[in-house]
């Protein structure tokens, strides 16, 4: 409380409104101007004065670790977003492999070079690359969405969806 290092001012009056036994050195009113102040008080102006400092440097340690935790919240997000677009990419090279793979067991299958167990084996590993490549294109979008809040932005997310070049 910054009045506690200020003087105290004070007004005081008093009347003699009746005078019976009264004596002559009193006068009939009175008028004054008082001032307290504390010279010593135990440092206590002093403690708060510091008490508010280390308040003020508290504040200001939280707001930097603040913003340093966001900061490194967000590179987080900004990496996971950026390993899932590469998981993306890299499973779409396996997708190719695995058709072409389908296509030459079918083609064996055909011409009797194949049991129908290899062609089913590589049918369920083109269903696996692609379940992949949707896992990792969901992951990317989840990683956008929790960046986007983070920084603030949600409202982009379907602006970003829109221009999207891969829709599964």
């Amino acid at each position: 409380h910054l009045s506690s290092a200020f003087p105290k001012v004070f007004l005081f009056s008093n009347a003699n409104i009746y005078g019976y036994n009264k004596s002559s050195l009193l006068p009939d009113w009175l008028v004054g101007v008082g001032v307290t102040y504390d010279i010593f008080n135990g440092f206590q102006r002093l403690n708060k004065v510091r008490s508010a400092k280390t308040s003020e440097k508290i504040i200001n340690y939280k707001k930097q670790r603040a913003e340093k935790d966001v900061k490194t919240l967000i590179e987080k997000q900004y990496i996971t977003l950026q390993n899932a677009r590469e998981d993306y990419n890299a499973i779409q090279s396996s997708i190719s492999f695995t058709q072409e793979y389908l296509n030459a067991r079918r083609k064996a299958f055909a011409q009797g070079m194949a049991t129908s167990l290899d062609v089913v084996d590589a049918e369920l590993a083109l269903s696996s690359a692609k379940i992949s490549a949707i896992i990792s294109a969901y992951q990317f979008d989840v990683a956008l969405a929790q960046l986007l809040d983070t920084a603030g932005i949600y409202e982009l997310f379907e602006v970003y969806r829109l221009k999207a070049s891969v829709e599964l």
